[in-house]
């Protein structure tokens, strides 16, 4: 089963789990007539975002989606003359992923009472479940969008490249032959040195954690870059420096000694 289809068929399965598993509850409750409200569809959407979410992880798991997360962080394959190289990037620190729900909390109880405010006497439940809802999409919508900032500008890399004495293959397929080649360099993407000289505790505060955060970002910045003809193209990114130091070592191994 392909990775698409593997995901759609676990969110649906546990939409329709999560549908009856609220009806039934709020039926036994007696608190609210199902049949009539948003209730049962809220179950829906949360069992469907869960088995979306766990689909998605198994499927990186397995290679379905050819860009898995998960693995050795460093992939080294020979295929005939040439050595096909993957450096996994590294994944972005887990307090991203609290920011980004510290972010969607006011909004998401902002739609909880714009939800329920039409209703003279709304059942707690229902409020609840709406923020919880609204708070787990807003949640992944801030962490999707902190993602593509921060791997676009790491320059993270999803797929391997190719080696050999011959030349590089680039991520996306192109050939570039070694007489192109001026040199492999690793390099920081992420610039994170920034000083707090004053100002009140509460801003400090505020702007050190941010700082923090830069810092971290900026330990798994390290890009391995190809220069020639010009021009400089991305071999891999979003790496440790152990990491990109390990992938440029294993590209030079393999190149003409006149280019080391």
């Amino acid at each position: 089963m392909g990775a698409l289809p593997f995901r759609l068929f676990v969110a649906a399965a546990l939409g329709f789990i999560g549908y009856v598993g609220v009806m039934t509850v709020f039926a036994l409750l007696h608190r609210y007539r199902v049949n009539d409200g948003p209730i049962p569809y809220s179950g829906f959407v949360i069992g469907a975002m869960v088995g979306w979410t766990w689909a998605t992880r198994i499927a990186k798991n397995r290679g379905w989606t050819g860009k898995t997360d998960y693995g050795p962080p460093l992939i080294v394959e020979d295929r005939g003359t040439w050595t096909y190289i993957y450096a996994r990037p590294n994944a972005l620190p887990f307090r991203i992923t609290l920011v980004s729900g510290a972010l969607a909390l006011a909004p998401a109880v902002a739609i909880g009472f714009l939800a329920v405010s039409s209703m003279s006497r709304p059942p707690i439940p229902l409020f609840v479940l709406i923020i919880v809802v609204a708070l787990f999409a807003l949640s992944a919508l801030f962490k999707q969008f902190f993602a593509w900032f921060h791997n676009g500008r790491r320059n993270v890399q999803r797929h391997g490249f190719g080696v050999s004495p011959v030349g590089i293959i680039l991520v996306d397929g192109t050939t570039i032959p070694h007489a192109s080649i001026a040199r492999v360099t690793v390099h920081n993407a992420w610039d994170s040195r920034f000083v707090v000289a004053a100002g009140s505790s509460v801003a400090v505060g505020v702007a050190q954690m941010g700082l923090e955060t830069q810092r971290q970002i900026g330990r798994i910045s390290y890009v391995v870059s190809v220069e020639h003809q010009g021009m400089q193209s991305v071999l891999a990114g979003g790496l440790d420096e152990t990491l990109a130091r390990a992938t440029m070592q294993e590209i030079t191994r393999r190149l003409p000694r006149s280019l080391v």
